[in-house]
């Protein structure tokens, strides 16, 4: 088996990994940048037209016309995904440590630590608190102690990359505050 008969696609040229994955984001950039129009004039930041971007798109909006869905979503693709995704999560934690303060980080240990853990366990209490409720709306089958842990696990996620682009957006990434915002979402991370 030669080479090009490894990387062949199926009969459309147009779904080549590479090309729609260039094509998806693309959309992402375009559409992202049209909402950042209508919504900087509403002082809202770049990462939220972002994040409305990726949901338009995404299998909770266009996605769900089978035509976007097959161009968005290719089975064929998963491996090439996963290798970027990879690559592109190796970039990222690569910036954050450019973007991270440490000598801040050291000298506020204490305060970080205590606003990290108290929003953990906000977080924890209060998917403690729904996740019965959403265990009886979806009708899980699985394990409700499983559901917790996993909705824990997503509301205390601070995605920090996020809280570094909203802090350099709304230009407070270099007060005390920021440092500190961002040095919480480090360590909650």
């Amino acid at each position: 088996m030669d080479e090009t008969s490894e990387l062949s696609c199926p009969e459309n040229n147009m779904m080549n990994p590479a090309l729609t994955m260039t094509t998806q984001v693309s959309a992402i950039l375009v559409l992202s940048h049209v909402f950042q129009i209508f919504l900087k004039p509403l002082g809202q930041p770049a990462p939220l037209a972002q994040i409305l971007a990726g949901f338009v798109l995404g299998p909770s909006g266009l996605s769900r016309a089978p035509s976007i869905h097959v161009f968005f979503f290719q089975n064929f693709a998963v491996d090439f995904y996963e290798s970027m995704a990879l690559y592109c999560r190796i970039s990222i934690m690569f910036l954050l440590g450019l973007e991270m303060d440490i000598s801040y980080l050291m000298r506020n240990l204490r305060p970080v630590i205590i606003i990290a853990c108290g929003g953990c366990l906000m977080c924890s209490i209060f998917a403690s608190a729904i996740s019965l409720f959403v265990y009886e709306e979806t009708g899980s089958h699985g394990s409700r102690f499983t559901l917790a842990l996993v909705i824990i696990v997503v509301l205390a996620n601070t995605a920090s990359p996020i809280v570094f682009r909203l802090a350099a957006d709304l230009k407070f990434a270099t007060s005390d505050i920021g440092r500190l915002a961002i040095s919480t979402s480090l360590v909650g991370d």
